[in-house]
């Protein structure tokens, strides 16, 4: 699957106010803005446009099944992620910076990529957070960078990506690994038996992450992944979870669409695994980079691996 990781960097030019959980807010702010930029008939369902097949906004945003293209899953994912890098501020003053990661996956999504950039730039106008509608939280765009590429940046105010973007693919493991500690960085939510889990088993890890890399693949990648899935999860059970620092965090959001408030809570910390744990690296490093669980378009579910030798 061809991966674009970007990093953003704004200006504030009045004061902002963000709630805790910055990725609603951005999530919010940037669908808004791309509708604006690429909406051509102003239709409030996408899937009664005749344009749908070609507008950035409805691939990006609009994510039903295709049946032609995905073999087994219900839906397709998104294809992105927008995660705040974590600086501990809710509250910014002009000429404060804001920075997030912006992650894009597939050709079509990478492609899209001006369409993207453009819609930053209306953000920045519409404002970001609280009493946006005021004036307040307006940014300026100022760099977009991929790696240590500058692809845009706000003195010359021109696009120019030329660098090749990476495939992220699943790579077989050589080195063994027998001690794993997973460090989960915005809160994770995945359920098991229509339960959202709260202690997390590594077999239970193991199913999620083979549900995020292979949705990911048949809808953006080379196609439903030949793994030997029975295989994985029955091994995956022999791990033995040891005592980690891992407690349910609950985080409310107000949604727009739906006009309420929703919980949005998910399992942090870090949780330690012991066993014969080399096979399953290679798909959780897949994870590491694309994250795991529900909503990672919002930035949920971004975890870090520290190996044990």
């Amino acid at each position: 699957m061809r991966f674009g990781s970007y990093t953003i960097t704004c200006q504030f030019e009045s004061s902002a106010s963000l709630a805790r959980f910055k990725g609603s807010a951005l999530r919010g702010a940037f669908g808004y803005a791309l509708r604006k930029v690429c909406c051509a008939q102003r239709l409030q369902n996408c899937g009664q446009c005749l344009l749908a097949g070609t507008c950035a906004y409805s691939y990006i945003f609009e994510t039903h099944k295709d049946p032609a293209a995905l073999a087994k899953m219900s839906s397709r994912p998104h294809p992105y992620v927008l995660h705040p890098q974590n600086d501990g501020k809710n509250e910014f003053q002009t000429g404060d910076q804001f920075t997030f990661d912006l992650l894009l996956f597939g050709d079509k999504a990478v492609g899209m990529l001006p369409y993207i950039v453009y819609a930053l730039l209306q953000m920045g106008e519409s404002g970001l957070g609280r009493g946006n509608k005021s004036g307040a939280g307006r940014f300026t765009l100022k760099a977009v960078h991929h790696g240590t590429e500058q692809i845009y940046d706000s003195n010359h105010k021109e696009f120019n990506h030329t660098g090749d973007i990476p495939f992220l693919q699943v790579h077989p493991e050589s080195s063994p690994c027998s001690t794993l500690i997973i460090k989960l960085l915005s809160p994770l939510r995945m359920k098991h038996n229509q339960k959202f889990v709260k202690n997390l088993d590594f077999q239970t890890l193991i199913r999620g992450a083979l549900r995020r890399v292979s949705s990911l693949e048949d809808a953006y990648g080379e196609g439903y992944p030949d793994f030997d899935y029975k295989g994985l999860i029955t091994r995956a059970a022999e791990i033995r979870s040891e005592l980690g620092q891992t407690q349910w965090q609950e985080t409310v959001r107000y949604s727009n669409r739906q006009n309420q408030k929703m919980n949005f809570g998910g399992i942090m910390g870090s949780a330690i695994y012991k066993g014969n744990i080399g096979e399953f690296m290679p798909i959780l490093r897949y994870c590491a980079a694309t994250h795991l669980g529900k909503q990672t378009a919002f930035g949920l579910g971004k975890i870090s691996l520290e190996p044990q030798p």
